[in-house]
């Protein structure tokens, strides 16, 4: 929505946000940003400009994510692209410009990869912002290193991970290997930032969680790619510090440290010690913004 930004301020200005945004807008709004001199980084602790959103292609369920090879069972279906190269780096160089970064919604390996040609011919980001990829489902082995190589974020959403195994069975077959690759992510140092990608999965970093340990539905023993699992440990981290990084705030948010905003949740289980089956079934106990308790179970005094 090209007035949300507007609804956000307003929001913000009677303090009613509730949460921390850093705001991308559509790309299609660069003009009024470079007008009205938006650059990276204004705002403050709870409304903050981020960068620019585009989108590269479409989604796996629709078989429009775009792909090297064709869907399985097709004729001669490779996906859509959304916006050319030629387009994407036009938009990623007035952005730049700014000082923006771009996150760019690419899904299939072949949109991957038009991204990664765009980011490499782009004029690079000195004030350390970071492009990212968003959702990023499918990614050809060999592009991992442009990713890393570029300091692109990989902005990827667990709970699609088992939600999808059946579609990347169906449409993508043998080249589900290369789909959902965390544990060979991290492994090769890219950046991870988690998040739910609401509305269409559960804003629910919880079940988030879970899908990234155990990359299955809940009771459920089918699993997708089980090498590619990944700990508790570096999912919590990457569902926290992660998303800090990819908005260049590493160094004031994701943590809690002396000097960082007092932002955390109490759970009523240590999801590190517990077994893998049962951090679906943890629960929030408290919520605390800023050092306020904006919500406490009964069981607790805060």
């Amino acid at each position: 929505c090209p007035h949300a930004f507007e609804w956000f301020t307003e929001m913000n200005s009677k303090k009613k946000l509730g949460l921390r945004i850093n705001y991308y807008f559509q790309s299609a709004q660069l003009s009024m940003l470079s007008k009205n001199k938006i650059r990276y980084g204004m705002g403050d602790d709870f409304l903050r400009v981020a960068g620019i959103k585009i989108f590269a292609d479409g989604a796996l369920g629709s078989q429009t994510a775009l792909c090297f090879s064709k869907y399985i069972g097709s004729k001669n279906n490779y996906g859509i692209e959304v916006k050319s190269k030629a387009q994407m780096l036009k938009e990623v160089s007035q952005a730049a410009r700014l000082g923006l970064p771009a996150a760019i919604h690419a899904i299939g390996d072949k949109a991957v990869s038009n991204v990664l040609d765009v980011f490499e011919k782009a004029p690079k980001l000195t004030n350390g912002a970071r492009h990212r990829i968003e959702h990023l489902q499918l990614c050809r082995r060999s592009d991992i290193a442009r990713i890393k190589k570029l300091n692109v974020v990989a902005s990827m959403q667990p709970s699609h991970c088992p939600s999808d195994i059946k579609m990347v069975r169906k449409y993508w077959g043998k080249r589900g290997a290369d789909s959902y690759i965390f544990r060979t992510l991290i492994d090769k140092g890219v950046d991870l930032a988690f998040g739910s990608d609401v509305p269409i999965e559960p804003l629910d970093p919880i079940a988030g969680i879970a899908a990234a340990v155990r990359r299955a539905k809940p009771n459920s023993r089918e699993v997708l790619q089980p090498e590619q699992k990944i700990t508790a440990e570096e999912a919590l981290y990457n569902f926290t510090v992660g998303p800090a990084i990819a908005a260049g705030q590493e160094h004031c948010r994701g943590r809690l440290l002396p000097g960082y905003p007092a932002d955390f949740v109490v759970l009523s289980d240590d999801i590190t010690k517990i077994p893998a089956n049962r951090i679906q079934d943890v629960d929030v106990l408290a919520t605390v913004l800023a050092g306020e308790v904006k919500y406490a179970h009964s069981s607790l005094k805060l």
